[in-house]
């Protein structure tokens, strides 16, 4: 795409917003599609342009808080929103009070000397266009919440009243959204902070688009050894905030209704690194199609994170999408990350869509554990749920609670040991049935090596083994295979 294609998009995308929140658009003007500071704090925000660059400068300061806020905040490719703050600010906190999304096509940065984490603020939606990038030392939250609680009990809200707004040296505790949450786009865009932070996106339905990133599989999303944090809430609620050290850890007991989450055209999130980071996400449904991928492998010796995935309604990976959690390198000896799927329904459908915790070298891979209240359902050659050795490390165990299982077409439940490490074990409970269909189906516990392989235990009231599936504990390499145990009530 050419640079004057990819501005005419911007803007127009940007007219759309406009026109949509009631706001006039002077297209004679070009500076409509830039910063616009507001008239609302003691001490207002500033903006100076330097080339390309807008460099944002004032704001109200408290303690290590500093306090900016915008009529409009976009940022156009090719220009950068440059926030010029003092080393000793801990936290830079901006909120939008205009009625237009933010639009971010060019690289929001700050203070390459300074280590602050930035909140951004926008309840009327924020869309990451393909060449929007983060230059930032801190994390970095980006949310369409209408206000920042503080401990103290101050709120920091992006529909500000006549009074002058209490502002407060206290720490970010929660995200308020007190109506229809506006949705946060990410399309194709490059966003990442530096090892170890938190990159966090807490809106309406959240879309992440691979674009041509996706092409060269490169991340979307990436924070190396660090956090990334998804939620998407549909209706008033409260999602809380903890820092934990170099981390944002949010919580969501407060929320009661959540919206979408969609990875698509190849969608890539990755907290990949020395140790595998940590990826929570929330929703009401999530879905990986066309090749997306979340990715928290362990790359050397420190000890992998965790992925949590809770939904209340469904997970769907289709298409070659996948989750993996695995010590990624022969010489890593960090232990894998844990893999855990809390959610109503887990489809998996396609050829290679999986979800994986396993081990290609010296560490011992990590947990993989499936609750899934209504079913499971399996689809596809070299699809399904895996944990898995390849060297000396251990593999994890693989557990799933459910209704019904399913697996057919190819797809398999399987923990496994191709080298000198032993193989997980297996549970499957599942109060109504478990179903395998189809040759290349099944449920296995195998070793293909000189590690013994795990045990395989089957708890349902239904087993039904149909058409060349199999359920089998088995020994093809020099290791021991392990114990099957079957408890069908019924069948």
């Amino acid at each position: 795409m050419t640079e004057n294609l990819r501005t005419s998009c911007w803007l127009l995308r940007l007219m759309i917003s406009l026109a949509i929140s009631g706001a006039y658009v002077n297209t004679g003007d070009c500076t409509f599609a830039q910063i616009t500071p507001d008239s609302t704090l003691p001490n207002n925000s500033t903006v100076k342009l330097e080339g390309n660059t807008r460099i944002i400068e004032g704001g109200t300061l408290s303690g290590s808080n500093l306090f900016h806020s915008f009529e409009q905040f976009s940022v156009p490719a090719g220009s950068q929103a440059y926030f010029n703050h003092a080393l000793n600010i801990q936290n830079i906190i901006s909120r939008v009070t205009g009625g237009s999304a933010s639009i971010i096509e060019g690289l929001i940065s700050a203070n390459p000397k300074g280590s602050a984490n930035l909140f951004f603020l926008n309840p009327n939606g924020i869309i990451f266009g393909p060449n929007a990038q983060l230059d930032i030392k801190g994390s970095f939250i980006a949310t369409t919440a209408n206000r920042l609680k503080f401990a103290d009990g101050t709120l920091f809200s992006a529909f500000p009243s006549q009074n002058t707004p209490l502002l407060t040296v206290s720490v970010p505790i929660g995200l308020q959204f007190q109506g229809i949450a506006k949705s946060i786009r990410v399309e194709g865009s490059d966003l990442k902070v530096q090892p170890g932070k938190t990159l966090a996106l807490v809106g309406g339905d959240i879309t992440l688009q691979g674009g041509e990133r996706a092409a060269l599989e490169k991340p979307n999303l990436a924070v190396p050894g660090g956090r990334i944090e998804l939620g998407s809430v549909a209706g008033v609620g409260e999602v809380s905030l903890n820092q934990k050290d170099d981390d944002w850890v949010l919580g969501y007991a407060s929320v009661n209704n959540f919206g979408d989450i969609r990875l698509e055209d190849g969608g890539y999130v990755d907290v990949s690194g020395t140790g595998g980071g940590d990826v929570q996400i929330q929703s009401n449904n999530l879905a990986l199609i066309q090749g997306s991928l979340i990715y928290a492998d362990t790359q050397g010796t420190e000890a992998g994170g965790q992925v949590l995935v809770h939904t209340t309604k469904a997970v769907t990976l289709t298409e070659g999408s996948k989750i993996t959690a695995d010590v990624a390198l022969k010489d890593a000896t960090g232990t894998g990350g844990d893999v855990t799927i809390e959610t109503g329904q887990l489809n998996i459908q396609g050829d290679l869509s999986f979800v994986r915790a396993g081990t290609l070298g010296k560490g011992p891979g990590g947990k993989l554990t499936v609750r899934a209240s209504e079913f499971v359902e399996l689809a596809g050659t070299t699809s399904g749920l895996f944990t898995q050795t390849d060297d000396v490390g251990n593999a994890g165990n693989l557990t799933i609670t459910t209704r019904r299982l399913s697996s057919q077409n190819g797809a398999r439940v399987s923990t496994s040991t191709q080298g000198e490490g032993h193989g997980g074990n297996l549970t499957v409970t599942a109060t109504d049935s478990v179903e395998v269909i189809g040759v290349g189906s099944g449920l296995f516990t195998q070793t293909f090596g000189a590690g013994d392989a795990g045990d395989s235990t089957i708890n349902t009231r239904r087993l039904s083994v149909q058409d060349g599936a199999q359920v089998l504990t088995a020994s093809r390499g020099q290791g021991k295979g392990g114990n099957l145990f079957v408890a069908a009530s019924d069948f």
